[in-house]
Protein backbone atom coordinates (compact mmCIF):
# COMPACT_ATOMS: atom_id res chain seq x y z
CA UNK A 1 0.00 0.00 0.00
CA UNK A 2 1.16 3.80 -0.67
CA UNK A 3 -0.30 5.11 2.47
CA UNK A 4 1.23 4.58 6.11
CA UNK A 5 -0.73 1.49 7.76
CA UNK A 6 -1.16 3.69 11.00
CA UNK A 7 -2.95 6.46 11.16
CA UNK A 8 -3.21 7.40 14.19
CA UNK A 9 -5.70 10.23 16.00
CA UNK A 10 -3.03 12.47 16.66
CA UNK A 11 -1.66 12.41 13.08
CA UNK A 12 -4.92 12.78 11.47
CA UNK A 13 -5.46 15.94 14.35
CA UNK A 14 -2.23 17.44 12.68
CA UNK A 15 -3.51 16.71 9.27
CA UNK A 16 -6.59 18.20 10.08
CA UNK A 17 -4.88 21.42 11.46
CA UNK A 18 -2.73 21.97 8.23
CA UNK A 19 -6.03 21.89 6.00
CA UNK A 20 -7.97 24.29 8.03
CA UNK A 21 -5.02 26.36 8.07
CA UNK A 22 -4.71 26.05 4.66
CA UNK A 23 -8.32 27.49 4.09
CA UNK A 24 -8.17 30.52 6.28
CA UNK A 25 -8.35 33.99 4.87
CA UNK A 26 -6.85 35.28 8.63
CA UNK A 27 -3.40 36.99 8.54
CA UNK A 28 -3.41 35.92 12.35
CA UNK A 29 -3.60 32.36 11.61
CA UNK A 30 -1.69 30.16 14.26
CA UNK A 31 1.67 28.82 12.47
CA UNK A 32 1.49 24.62 12.36
CA UNK A 33 4.31 22.62 11.58
CA UNK A 34 3.99 20.95 8.31
CA UNK A 35 6.27 18.42 9.31
CA UNK A 36 3.96 15.35 9.92
CA UNK A 37 0.59 16.49 8.40
CA UNK A 38 1.83 16.40 4.33
CA UNK A 39 2.70 12.96 4.83
CA UNK A 40 -0.96 12.51 6.51
CA UNK A 41 -2.59 14.37 4.23
CA UNK A 42 -0.71 12.41 1.37
CA UNK A 43 -1.58 8.68 3.14
CA UNK A 44 -5.40 10.42 3.00
CA UNK A 45 -5.03 11.17 -0.97
CA UNK A 46 -3.62 7.80 -1.99
CA UNK A 47 -6.58 6.29 0.31
CA UNK A 48 -9.15 8.31 -1.88
CA UNK A 49 -7.18 7.21 -4.64
CA UNK A 50 -7.85 3.77 -3.50
CA UNK A 51 -11.65 4.39 -3.16
CA UNK A 52 -12.03 5.22 -6.37
CA UNK A 53 -10.61 2.35 -7.94
CA UNK A 54 -13.04 0.19 -5.50
CA UNK A 55 -15.60 1.86 -6.20
CA UNK A 56 -15.02 1.32 -10.00
CA UNK A 57 -14.52 -2.67 -9.49
CA UNK A 58 -18.01 -2.99 -7.00
CA UNK A 59 -20.04 -1.31 -8.97
CA UNK A 60 -19.80 -2.68 -12.87
CA UNK A 61 -22.20 0.69 -14.33
CA UNK A 62 -19.38 2.85 -12.86
CA UNK A 63 -16.54 1.38 -14.37
CA UNK A 64 -16.65 3.92 -17.42
CA UNK A 65 -17.59 6.56 -15.79
CA UNK A 66 -14.05 9.08 -15.82
CA UNK A 67 -11.68 9.69 -12.47
CA UNK A 68 -10.79 12.65 -11.26
CA UNK A 69 -8.49 13.58 -7.94
CA UNK A 70 -7.04 13.06 -5.69
CA UNK A 71 -7.29 17.12 -5.72
CA UNK A 72 -7.17 19.77 -3.09
CA UNK A 73 -9.99 22.44 -2.96
CA UNK A 74 -11.75 24.68 -1.33
CA UNK A 75 -15.79 24.59 -1.44
CA UNK A 76 -17.87 26.77 1.21
CA UNK A 77 -14.58 28.23 2.85
CA UNK A 78 -13.67 24.67 3.83
CA UNK A 79 -10.73 22.77 2.68
CA UNK A 80 -11.38 19.40 0.60
CA UNK A 81 -8.63 16.90 -0.19
CA UNK A 82 -11.04 14.72 -2.20
CA UNK A 83 -11.96 12.91 -5.67
CA UNK A 84 -14.21 10.66 -7.40
CA UNK A 85 -15.64 9.83 -11.14
CA UNK A 86 -17.91 11.94 -13.44
CA UNK A 87 -19.75 11.38 -16.79
CA UNK A 88 -20.19 13.56 -19.68
CA UNK A 89 -18.74 16.25 -20.53
CA UNK A 90 -17.46 19.26 -18.95
CA UNK A 91 -18.69 22.19 -20.88
CA UNK A 92 -22.57 20.50 -20.87
CA UNK A 93 -24.83 22.06 -18.58
CA UNK A 94 -25.18 18.66 -16.27
CA UNK A 95 -22.99 16.05 -15.45
CA UNK A 96 -23.22 13.25 -13.47
CA UNK A 97 -20.55 13.08 -10.39
CA UNK A 98 -19.74 11.08 -7.28
CA UNK A 99 -16.77 12.36 -5.04
CA UNK A 100 -15.66 11.32 -1.68
CA UNK A 101 -13.12 12.55 0.76
CA UNK A 102 -11.35 14.58 3.67
CA UNK A 103 -13.07 17.77 5.01
CA UNK A 104 -13.18 20.21 7.94
CA UNK A 105 -15.91 20.86 9.43
CA UNK A 106 -16.27 21.99 13.46
CA UNK A 107 -12.67 21.72 13.86
CA UNK A 108 -12.77 18.25 13.41
CA UNK A 109 -11.51 15.92 10.15
CA UNK A 110 -14.52 14.30 8.29
CA UNK A 111 -14.68 11.79 5.61
CA UNK A 112 -17.76 12.86 3.14
CA UNK A 113 -19.19 11.77 0.04
CA UNK A 114 -21.30 13.71 -1.98
CA UNK A 115 -23.05 13.54 -5.13
CA UNK A 116 -23.84 16.63 -7.97
CA UNK A 117 -25.29 16.96 -10.83
CA UNK A 118 -24.15 20.46 -12.96
CA UNK A 119 -21.49 22.38 -13.68
CA UNK A 120 -22.24 25.09 -10.78
CA UNK A 121 -21.30 22.45 -7.79
CA UNK A 122 -24.83 22.26 -6.31
CA UNK A 123 -24.67 19.44 -3.93
CA UNK A 124 -27.76 17.24 -4.57
CA UNK A 125 -27.05 14.61 -1.31
CA UNK A 126 -24.35 13.92 0.71
CA UNK A 127 -23.15 12.68 3.79
CA UNK A 128 -19.84 13.03 6.43
CA UNK A 129 -18.82 11.29 9.62
CA UNK A 130 -16.07 11.94 11.37
CA UNK A 131 -13.24 10.21 10.60
CA UNK A 132 -12.70 9.33 14.70
CA UNK A 133 -15.77 6.97 14.24
CA UNK A 134 -13.38 4.91 11.25
CA UNK A 135 -10.58 4.87 13.59
CA UNK A 136 -9.68 0.62 14.42
CA UNK A 137 -8.79 -1.04 17.70
CA UNK A 138 -5.79 -0.25 17.14
CA UNK A 139 -6.17 3.54 16.96
CA UNK A 140 -5.40 4.01 12.96
CA UNK A 141 -7.53 4.44 10.58
CA UNK A 142 -9.20 1.71 9.12
CA UNK A 143 -9.08 1.83 5.20
CA UNK A 144 -12.12 -0.77 5.26
CA UNK A 145 -14.62 1.06 7.46
CA UNK A 146 -13.68 4.08 4.63
CA UNK A 147 -15.22 1.79 2.22
CA UNK A 148 -17.87 0.46 4.34
CA UNK A 149 -18.95 4.14 4.59
CA UNK A 150 -18.80 5.14 0.40
CA UNK A 151 -20.07 1.93 -0.29
CA UNK A 152 -23.21 2.44 1.76
CA UNK A 153 -23.79 5.96 0.47
CA UNK A 154 -23.59 4.57 -2.91
CA UNK A 155 -26.11 1.69 -2.32
CA UNK A 156 -28.59 4.24 -0.70
CA UNK A 157 -28.30 6.40 -4.01
CA UNK A 158 -29.48 3.20 -5.60
CA UNK A 159 -26.27 2.77 -7.30
CA UNK A 160 -26.57 -1.54 -8.31
CA UNK A 161 -23.53 -3.55 -7.61
CA UNK A 162 -24.46 -5.77 -10.37
CA UNK A 163 -23.66 -5.29 -13.90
Amino acid sequence: MAYRSQLTAESLTRATRLLAVSASTKETTQLVSARDGFATLDSLAHIIADLTFDVRDEFPKLAAWKRWGPLYRRWESAPLLCGGLWRGRWGRASYPELAWGFTVEKRSLRLAVWMDVGKDDDVTNGKSIRVTELLGHGGGLDRDRAWQTVRRQLQSWKFSTRA
